[in-house]
């Protein structure tokens, strides 16, 4: 994997979120793959000799879930930060800090983020069972 499949996922999903469907299909897809990999079936020496190809290889990939969930994990900060701000300010009646903070966590634009974020933990997670394995 080059670095600049890395640079296209990290850019795709930065501009356009609705690739994020299409990030986690690809990654589910690499997974399987990579699980075939684990495998070690064959004559041993030949084995052996591909274990470094695919660790760099699903290392690489590793990283790249990892960025995303970097780009994920602070626009969750920016919504829950502007959410805040808004129950703070725009609310009817005055909130103390960790009232608004349960509102911010109940909204629903906060959950929807965290429930993407859940899902991109979830391959990452499965990514880093794989690497270890290598």
């Amino acid at each position: 994997m080059s670095n600049a499949q890395y640079v296209k996922w990290h850019r795709i999903i930065k501009q356009d979120k609705s690739k994020l469907v299409d990030f986690l299909d690809y990654f589910e897809n690499e997974l399987m793959d990579a699980k075939n990999e684990v495998k070690a079936q064959g004559v041993i020496e030949t084995v052996a000799k591909n274990i470094p190809y695919y660790h760099d290889i699903r290392f690489g990939q590793l990283q790249q879930i990892e960025t995303v969930l970097e780009i994920l994990e602070i626009e969750l900060k920016q919504i829950q930060s502007e959410k805040f701000q808004m129950y703070l300010e725009g609310y009817k009646k005055v909130l103390s800090s960790s009232d608004c903070m349960k509102y911010v966590q109940g909204d629903k634009d906060v959950v929807a983020q965290c429930e993407l974020i859940n899902e991109v933990k979830n391959i990452r997670n499965m990514f880093v069972g794989v690497v270890s394995s290598l």
